[in-house]
């Protein structure tokens, strides 16, 4: 089992996920800098690696592994 957890969501803060991720046996924590409610809508390719990893041969990342978010979350102001 794996947990995925952005650092900057306020709703499922990133100590919660640690704390998670320690109850569960065999549990992997994933951290993706970045912002948003998912990673879905704010694209990591480097977590969208292991996901996919996993997803077929499940491996895990290696411990302590943050990923960081494509692009920033916002556009940036125009000159």
């Amino acid at each position: 089992m794996r947990a995925l957890a952005e650092m900057a969501y306020e709703f499922l803060p990133l100590q919660d996920a640690i704390a998670m991720t320690r109850q569960l046996a065999s549990a992997r924590l994933l951290v993706v800098r970045g912002y948003g409610h998912t990673a879905l809508p704010n694209p990591s390719t480097c977590a969208s690696n292991y996901m996919t990893a996993y997803f077929r041969t499940g491996a895990l990342p290696p411990k302590g592994t943050i990923c960081r978010q494509n692009l920033p979350p916002f556009p940036p102001p125009a000159a």
